[in-house]
């Protein structure tokens, strides 16, 4: 009997020690790969010769991906570091992206790797796309984790995709990893199911000024209290002397997630901007002047709507003061709002998408003003 038992408790301590040295030969394997993909990477590389400067380097570490399931376990520091690699990895270290823009100009060409991790703990490595012409991907972000009703994790993923300085695609899709891999959520409207919700749009620039730098934030997000998804809406909007440029309007489709898929339940503008202030066609400029916060929305009606903050850049907060019914002045490049005995005189750039001035004036007499 003792014979018996001692055989038992050998046996254990042989196959942890034999598991002990498995995972560091995994992590010592794995730091010789990375060592060697160093060896021969240039990250330095000029943008136009990226891609085939750094063709051996990339492809020794798709290999390692490929062929090692725990490579998902392991950092890459020095790999990420040198900025050959973007890791993108979810805060239960289930769910990880690799990926690489090889474009050289300005359209974002990625090639991206996703690694899921089951729940009987094996690891699904695929390769989403290529980052050649007609297999080009957008960068990935993970932009929240969430529950599903019988305690699932859903990952929501965010990808930007830059067709070139001007022009770009967003898409939001939601994740769920299962025994067969990574599967898609449901987005319904009314019956209408999709995989995914996507946002094609131009002017990039001046999405990124209109929203005084904000604008990324509010591309495709999710509003963790609420539990609600908004989706970017387009309309055209007017863009130096043209009309009909597919722009970003700062209004969402909004789907609240009810613990098995995301259900349509209006249009309206972000979880960011005051109740308030939720009616308006598009989003014209936002920017801080002076102790000031302004927004400038176009109306349904094609006039212009002043809001602004005191103190603040939480738009979430009731405005100070909310002037309706404004004009804009295409000679001065300048909005005016009349209030009773007082007028607010917003200037602009030439492009429209920052405010570069604010005036007040009572019974057509200055009693403040700044500049940029």
């Amino acid at each position: 009997m003792k014979s018996s038992i001692t055989t038992v408790v050998v046996t254990a301590l042989a196959l942890m020690i034999g598991g002990t040295c498995y995972a560091k030969d995994n992590a010592n394997s794995l730091e010789n790969a990375e060592a060697k993909v160093l060896k021969v990477a240039n990250p330095d590389a000029d943008r136009s010769l990226w891609a085939q400067k750094n063709a051996k380097a990339i492809s020794q570490f798709e290999n390692i991906i490929k062929k090692n399931p725990q490579s998902m376990d392991y950092g890459f520091d020095k790999i990420k570091d040198c900025g050959l690699v973007e890791i993108i990895e979810s805060e239960d270290h289930n769910l990880r992206f690799y990926q690489w823009n090889t474009s050289g100009g300005t359209m974002m060409c990625y090639t991206v790797w996703r690694q899921c991790r089951k729940p009987n703990g094996k690891v699904e490595t695929v390769r989403l796309c290529g980052g050649k012409e007609g297999d080009c991907g957008g960068s990935r972000e993970i932009i929240a984790q969430i529950k599903t009703k019988n305690g699932e994790t859903v990952y929501l993923v965010r990808s930007f995709f830059k067709a070139d300085s001007f022009s770009g695609n967003s898409t939001l899709e939601a994740i769920k990893i299962g025994g067969n891999g990574a599967n898609n959520v449901k987005f319904n409207r009314d019956g209408k199911i999709s995989d995914n919700k996507s946002v094609s749009f131009s002017n990039i620039p001046g999405w990124f000024s209109r929203t005084n730098e904000r604008g990324w934030d509010w591309l495709m997000c999710y509003d963790k209290d609420g539990k609600n998804v908004y989706v970017s809406l387009t309309c055209d909007i007017p863009l130096n002397g043209n009309a009909g440029v597919e722009q970003l309007s700062d209004r969402y489709e909004v789907y609240h997630f009810d613990g098995n898929e995301f259900i349509y339940q209006h249009i309206s503008a972000g979880y960011w901007l005051n109740f308030y202030l939720a009616d308006f066609k598009y989003l014209e400029v936002v920017g801080e002047i002076g102790e000031h916060t302004i927004r400038i929305d176009r109306m349904i009606d094609g006039s212009f709507r002043y809001a602004s903050w005191r103190e603040t850049s939480d738009m979430t907060l009731q405005p100070s003061l909310v002037v309706s019914k404004g004009t804009f002045d295409e000679n001065s490049r300048s909005y005016t709002f009349v209030n009773d005995e007082y007028s607010y005189i917003v200037g602009v750039n030439d492009d429209g998408d920052q405010i570069t001035s604010l005036e007040v004036k009572h019974n057509d007499e200055t009693i403040k003003s700044f500049t940029k």
